[in-house]
């Protein structure tokens, strides 16, 4: 019996486990910079008041940047019956398209970049420097008459204010919980549709009564505030880590079969969510829908996607996210092609 148990006990010895994991020639050692605590980052406050002001900040950044992306349709119809009405659908068509790419699209010059500055440096300086370039694209706009000007400001100067704020806004919750990561995304997620409720409805009438330059205005004061409070409120409950640029860091996950997958099916649902946000005012006004009823369709979808959002996220939390996205993202397309 005592022969049993020291065979036992010097098979689990620590300095046996570290032999083995020495020979092992398929363990790769991370650099210390990129080590977790155990500790301290698994160990989430899943509440709390510094915890729920970061959702209400939140939910103010994404009110102000993917709440208008939400609503890019009210811009189109504007421009192919105003300022742009010489230039066919298809080139008025790239300033909403790049917009949406800069902010959501995660390319490498915009959203995977704002990411590694998150991790460097925290959601601070993201918000202090993207809240004003932000801002000062969308009062750009609002002097912009040619096609040039409005390309300029509209898809590549506000857009990549707005990913910075964007990327802050939506990050900064996933370091205050974990077992109710769903149902916050949803929260914060929820201020996006109440942007694309509230603002489609707000352009359209303002352009008519005040014209698009003070319409972008009022807008422009209106998120300065709204962002304000983003930026007083959203904070990351772990510090940041610095690390200098490496390209490996990009490698690793196409390395990956599975992670290749998964951004792959993230593109395809992403290339065709926002074709019926940017084409359905448009489309409905060539199918003789009732010119009363046009301007409120955006509203209506954003609507209904408030509910989306709230319900999508605590179902998330019991049936796992992957589950969820699949679900969504069956239905989403099956109502896409019935539309």
């Amino acid at each position: 019996m005592a022969q049993t148990e020291r065979s036992l006990s010097s098979s689990t010895r620590p300095d046996t486990d570290l032999e083995v994991s020495e020979k092992s020639p398929q363990v790769e050692r991370l650099p210390e910079s990129q080590l977790v605590s155990p500790v301290t980052e698994t160990e989430y406050p899943e509440g709390g008041r510094a915890a729920w002001l970061v959702v209400v900040g939140g939910w103010f950044g994404l009110f102000c940047t993917f709440g208008l992306i939400t609503c890019v349709g009210v811009f189109l119809e504007y421009y192919q019956t105003g300022p742009l009405a010489d230039y066919n659908p298809s080139t008025i068509s790239w300033i909403t398209s790049l917009q949406v790419f800069f902010q959501v699209g995660g390319s490498a010059v915009d959203k995977s970049q704002w990411g590694r500055v998150y991790d460097s440096y925290g959601p601070r300086w993201l918000l202090l420097i993207g809240a004003p370039v932000y801002v000062f694209g969308i009062m750009m706009l609002s002097l912009s008459t040619k096609y040039y000007q409005i390309l300029l400001s509209q898809a590549l100067l506000s857009s990549m204010g707005s990913g910075a704020v964007f990327t802050a806004s939506l990050t900064s919750t996933t370091s205050w919980f974990r077992k109710k990561r769903g149902t916050v995304f949803g929260i914060v997620n929820s201020g996006s549709s109440a942007g694309g409720i509230v603002l489609p409805i707000m352009l359209s009438r303002l352009f008519n009564s005040f014209g698009f330059g003070w319409t972008l205005r009022t807008v422009g004061f209106m998120f300065l505030a709204f962002m304000a409070i983003s930026c007083v409120l959203i904070k990351s409950r772990t510090p940041p880590k610095p690390r200098p640029f490496a390209l490996s860091d990009y490698q690793r996950c196409l390395k990956e079969p599975v992670m290749l997958l998964t951004m792959f099916g993230g593109f395809l649902f992403f290339w065709g969510m926002f074709l019926p946000l940017n084409y359905i005012i448009i489309q409905a006004k060539a199918s003789g829908v009732s010119s009363d009823l046009v301007p409120y369709l955006l509203p209506l979808i954003n609507g209904i996607s408030l509910i989306g959002r709230l319900t999508a996220g605590a179902l998330a939390d019991i049936i796992g996210q992957f589950n969820c996205m699949l679900i969504i993202t069956a239905f989403t397309g099956i109502l896409t092609l019935v539309l």
